[in-house]
């Protein structure tokens, strides 16, 4: 589904409301792209391995511009020496991310996640080459009409959804009834209420692939997405 497909449709659901509707393309993009981005951000609490990948970064003085992540990431889940380079660590030892302020709660190698920028604890990742980072992407942004979206297929509705509310609250008032908003956007509201429980199950019981010897003891507490 592309982004004019989402807007062709919210259109369709706004104009059974009032024919008169904002119809700028790129302003309905944009909403799209923020949307989308709000989505995934969504799934990566439930489910960060949904939108899973992995990237490998070269390190410079022990650290990496994590602007350089093709895609770009959401949340990082875990990073791993991937080349020790001449360092005494192994290849596949676990990175701890570690706070500022308390960079003595893991053992080495120890970096630290600041400003996009992930950065060596004194000179723990010295000598290491590369490091493997695993994380939660986020889609690409939404530039033109053509861009194919990125999340899940089946709740790709919501997209419609958002952005039919969006339209309706851009409506002129002297051609809508104030109680015919108020009860189109409560249906709207409804309706994505109802989905994003959907959304919530299908991320708490999805699994590519069951590696875990125990079950989960609790489910994740994603922050809720109004």
């Amino acid at each position: 589904m592309t982004a004019d497909q989402v807007c062709d449709a919210a259109l369709a659901r706004t104009t059974e409301f009032n024919a008169r509707v904002p119809s700028t393309r790129s302003v309905m993009w944009h909403r799209i792209n923020a949307r989308q981005q709000q989505l995934f951000s969504y799934v990566a609490d439930l489910e960060p391995e949904l939108f899973g990948v992995s990237f490998d970064a070269t390190l410079v003085s022990g650290g990496f511009d994590l602007a350089g992540l093709n895609p770009l990431a959401e949340r990082i889940t875990h990073i791993e020496i991937l080349d020790p380079g001449s360092s005494a660590y192994a290849a596949g030892q676990k990175v701890a991310v570690v706070q500022v302020f308390d960079v003595e709660a893991d053992l080495p190698p120890r970096a630290t996640l600041r400003d996009f920028l992930l950065e060596q604890v004194g000179t723990d990742l010295d000598l290491v080459a590369s490091v493997r980072i695993h994380y939660s992407k986020r889609p690409a942004t939404v530039s033109t009409g053509a861009t194919v979206l990125e999340f899940l297929e089946q709740f790709l509705e919501l997209l419609v959804i958002d952005l039919t509310r969006h339209l309706l609250r851009k409506t002129f008032n002297d051609s809508l009834a104030p109680e015919t908003k108020k009860a189109a956007l409560a249906l709207l509201d409804e309706e994505e209420t109802l989905m994003l429980a959907d959304l919530k199950r299908h991320c708490e019981h999805w699994r590519f692939a069951e590696t875990s010897r125990f079950p989960r003891s609790q489910q994740a507490q994603p922050r809720p997405l109004s």
